[in-house]
């Protein structure tokens, strides 16, 4: 006997969560990308700066 689930909207919502994860991140990605690539000594010092940030050192 098959069971029935009792909610069908819940792979409605489901993939619609999925649909706009997949959406943004294809989104900010566009970002990421040209952020990294506009200079890559530039980039490689931000990135450093924003990973001490992250990771509480100092703001300088």
């Amino acid at each position: 006997m098959a069971t029935k689930s009792k909610n069908d909207r819940t792979l409605v919502w489901s993939l619609i969560a999925l649909g706009l994860a997949v959406g943004s991140i294809g989104y900010c990605s566009t970002f990421i990308f040209n952020f990294l690539d506009v200079d890559a000594i530039r980039s490689s010092r931000a990135l450093a700066h924003l990973t001490r940030i992250m990771q509480g050192g100092l703001l300088s």
